[in-house]
């Protein structure tokens, strides 16, 4: 083992030290040890894990800053099973007026939108040319009837680039409904 090791440095310094018309020359006789290759495959797992750590981290966080709001509006909702079980790229917290309230890290990440330019707006303004009048007037209807729904519409980034994005909007309780979540992805 120890002296294949040793061969394998030699042959690395000689290849890395070598001219190209050499390289191309002892090239086909090169081949690489299967040994190699499984360290790629590991890290192609450890990878997969490690984006998966920092999805749940991400709605750690965004949980974390909700937090602020459940506990001044006395929400009744269930918001860390609901962050935890749904995907999302994006929250966003609006009153009953729909002005934005809140919106999480991953609403700049999916808009370009920083977060304090948002905030007192309605989403409307991420609405453009391709926003259909129908799904609009659709989604209005919906949030009257004060009852948690899916909808995808054609919203705008700000690079005015549009994008698919699916809301699943649910309306937020004490005793009465009294500030409404979207969950959003870009789809």
């Amino acid at each position: 083992m120890k002296n294949d090791i040793k061969q394998m440095k030699s042959l690395n310094f000689f290849v890395n030290t070598c001219n190209a018309e050499t390289y191309n020359t002892i090239k086909p006789s090169l081949q690489v040890p299967k040994k190699i290759e499984t360290p790629l495959l590991s890290w192609d797992i450890h990878q997969e894990n490690h984006y998966k750590n920092l999805e749940g981290l991400d709605k750690e966080n965004d949980f974390k800053e909700l937090k602020f709001y459940i506990d001044k509006y006395q929400w009744k909702n269930d918001l860390k099973t609901l962050i935890d079980s749904y995907k999302y790229d994006a929250l966003v917290v609006t009153d009953l007026n729909k002005r934005i309230l809140w919106v999480s890290k991953g609403f700049t990440k999916m808009t370009g939108y920083p977060r304090k330019k948002v905030v007192l707006n309605t989403p409307s303004f991420l609405q453009g040319e391709l926003t259909e009048e129908k799904v609009k007037k659709r989604i209005a209807k919906k949030i009257q009837l004060k009852k948690p729904f899916k909808e995808v519409i054609i919203n705008y980034k700000k690079d005015k680039s549009p994008y698919k994005c699916e809301l699943y909007i649910i309306p937020l309780i004490n005793d009465v409904t009294t500030h409404f979540m979207a969950l959003e992805r870009a789809v």
